[in-house]
């Protein structure tokens, strides 16, 4: 692990919590705990992270409270926003984190799009509403 993955990790959980984004027992992966706090993915970082995007390996836990699916559609929706934010040579773990944040708000209260929208530019909405769709 580079130091400026080190930095992003200690950022991420300072900013959102404790274990929000966690080395698994052996160091292979991280857990990342998604806006919401019920569901937690796997994540796999290259060694050239953050030249290489992360890869998304696929669910570590649902909760209690998921309703059946609702785990891999948001694995689904994470690589989807992965591949619309990520930059070469830049961080992305806080970009994930915000842009799902607001995808899942939105799948699971469809009125706030309405409010949300009159933030949003144009080229803001269209990607939103896409990566909500699918």
């Amino acid at each position: 692990m580079n130091e400026e993955f080190l930095e992003e990790l200690e950022a991420i959980n300072a900013i959102y919590g404790t274990d929000t984004l966690r080395g698994d027992e052996e160091k292979t992966s991280f857990i990342l705990r998604l806006p919401g706090g019920s569901i937690c993915i796997r994540l796999q970082f290259p060694s050239e992270y953050p030249k290489l995007p992360p890869v998304i390996a696929g669910t570590h836990g649902a909760g209690e409270t998921s309703v059946k699916g609702e785990a891999n559609q948001a694995v689904l929706r994470c690589k989807t926003v992965l591949q619309q934010i990520f930059q070469p040579g830049h961080p992305c773990i806080f970009d994930l984190m915000e842009e799902l944040r607001l995808v899942l708000l939105i799948l699971k209260r469809p009125e706030l799009l309405t409010r949300q929208s009159r933030h949003l530019d144009s080229i803001q909405m269209r990607k939103l509403l896409a990566v909500a769709r699918r």
